[in-house]
């Protein structure tokens, strides 16, 4: 469930990218899928194409505005982030699928074979680790997200934007708090994404004295 509802909030997370950026007068040419083909990172390439067709049709797309030659990393390595966690989604969701369709069992009873097997077929690892990752990579991208963010309310950053997209700055907060909250939420995400595939701690007299602490990823 975790990973179905990653892939949609992945849209969601290209959506809001393109809208900053728009915002943020970015450069288009970070975004332009044959840059991506060249490294060769299926997300990456699928995570341009994405974002180019959500610019396509603007000034910025077809060159109407005059923009930096490089921004900030929050924008233009967006194809890189965003595409790193698409690929690191599609491997979690391969692994899971083949634990979904394998035999973890312990012993295995082969009948027609009259033949059992003992072994770890239990041992969660090759889940564990891509799921912990799919958590990493949720948090970066959210990390990503909210530095944008902070251009955007920025000054200083935000291509002539009123600060905290307010006109009334200082007496009114406009977008201040709504930071402070995705502040909070990138620290307990980071919290939470800590990998629980290296706290193995031994038990049963060292007989299980090394385990995958799935359950906690």
């Amino acid at each position: 469930i975790f990973l179905y509802d990653a892939l949609r909030f992945m849209k969601q997370a290209e959506i809001a990218c393109a809208m900053s950026i728009e915002a943020l007068m970015g450069n288009m040419k970070p975004y332009t899928p044959k840059l991506h083909e060249l490294r060769g990172f299926p997300g990456a390439v699928r995570c341009a194409k994405s974002l180019s067709k959500l610019f396509k049709g603007g000034d910025l797309y077809e060159g109407k505005l005059k923009v930096k030659v490089q921004d900030a990393y929050s924008m233009r390595s967006a194809p890189q982030v965003l595409g790193a966690a698409h690929d690191t989604f599609a491997w979690a969701s391969s692994q899971v699928e083949i634990e979904l369709n394998g035999v973890g069992d312990n012993p295995v009873f082969l009948t027609e074979e009259k033949l059992v097997l003992t072994g770890a077929n239990f041992q969660g690892t090759p889940v564990c680790l891509p799921m912990d990752l799919a958590g990493a990579a949720m948090t970066m991208v959210c990390v990503m997200s909210e530095r944008r963010m902070n251009r955007l309310n920025h000054p200083a950053l935000s291509v002539g934007l009123p600060p905290f997209l307010t006109k009334g700055a200082g007496l009114m907060s406009g977008l201040m708090l709504s930071q402070y909250t995705a502040d909070m939420q990138i620290v307990e995400m980071r919290i939470l994404s800590m990998p629980a595939s290296i706290q193995s701690i031994p038990a049963a007299a060292d007989q299980e004295d090394f385990v995958s602490m799935g359950m906690n990823t």
